[in-house]
């Protein structure tokens, strides 16, 4: 594993800067020559190194750099499953954030896109993954200055985070807030002015699902360690589950679900386990509420199952 710690300055430090980022880089070059000649077979963890190497690039390298990265973990990915494969989505994620970055909004509109679609496909019981890759797509839209369609895009984002979420849930409110600010910053006023619109007019009601005010967050008292699904470990397929949970007043999970589709069975493995958690509520004005939370599950093999 390589941990990255960087500080981004200007003047004399800026070559000193490339130059450590090029080193990084240049160690997960040689992670991944070294797991392709001892494999001799395309291996999933390949994916990995490759998405971890894109990420680095898309905060410190250039945008091109990053885009180059982010389809070899695409191409890395598209040996390992077919075109339709899950394994595809945070490659095409990936490719649509460094390619906006370059603006290059045509090619992030179709990864962006692309992504969208496989995860209604792959995750049609977890229809809140697709809220990832349709938010940044309406991004995309609001970039590159077509007013009707970056509005469209937005109002895509808010339907469906109403419908996963409902509209007495914080990130409901959070999503109409970020959509409207992207249009704002992109100077789509008017279209803004509608996603604003949306926000419910009245104050939280009972059971309102907290994300901001909190005077204490949920803290987690009780973990539970997912199965690993047979499937994966059978193909030798690691990964890791980024999720997202609504904790009730008396602690315990009511709700759960991935942030991005990865299929697989890891999403489902990770919910049951999610489910099985414990925490201490949060707290607003002395009492618990609901409140949302988040965090990772990550699935990896011991040497003796690869």
């Amino acid at each position: 594993m390589v941990v990255v710690f960087f500080h981004s300055s200007s003047g004399e430090d800026s070559e000193t800067f490339k130059s450590a980022v090029d080193q990084v880089t240049s160690i997960y070059d040689q992670m991944i020559a070294d797991l392709v000649r001892s494999s001799g077979r395309p291996d999933p963890r390949e994916i990995l190194l490759r998405e971890h190497k894109a990420s680095i690039l898309a905060y410190y390298g250039s945008p091109s750099d990053a885009v180059t990265a982010s389809r070899e973990a695409f191409e890395s990915a598209s040996a390992l499953g077919s075109e339709e494969s899950s394994l595809l989505i945070r490659p095409l994620i990936d490719i649509g954030q460094s390619a906006r970055r370059a603006g290059d909004f045509r090619q992030s509109y179709a990864a962006f896109k692309r992504a969208v679609d496989l995860s209604k496909k792959n995750c049609p019981d977890f229809p809140r993954t697709q809220l990832v890759p349709l938010g940044q797509l309406a991004r995309v839209q609001a970039e590159s200055g077509d007013s009707e369609k970056a509005l469209a895009s937005a109002q895509s984002v808010i339907e469906l985070a109403r419908e996963t979420y409902g509209a007495n849930h914080g990130r409901y409110f959070w999503y109409i807030e970020l959509t409207a600010r992207t249009l704002r910053e992109n100077d789509h006023h008017e279209e803004a002015q509608v996603i604003e619109g949306l926000k419910p007019s009245k104050a939280p009601s009972a059971g309102f699902v907290y994300t901001a005010g909190l005077d204490k967050p949920a803290r987690r008292t009780k973990t539970s360690k997912p199965a690993y699904p047979r499937g994966a470990q059978d193909l030798g397929f690691e990964n890791r589950v980024v999720f997202r949970a609504t904790v009730g007043p008396d602690g315990k999970v009511q709700d759960a679900h991935p942030e991005v589709c990865v299929g697989f069975g890891f999403e489902e493995e990770t919910i049951k386990a999610v489910r099985r958690y414990r925490y201490e509520p949060a707290v607003v004005n002395g009492k618990p509420v609901a409140s949302a939370v988040g965090g990772v599950v990550d699935f990896r093999l011991d040497a003796d199952r690869r």
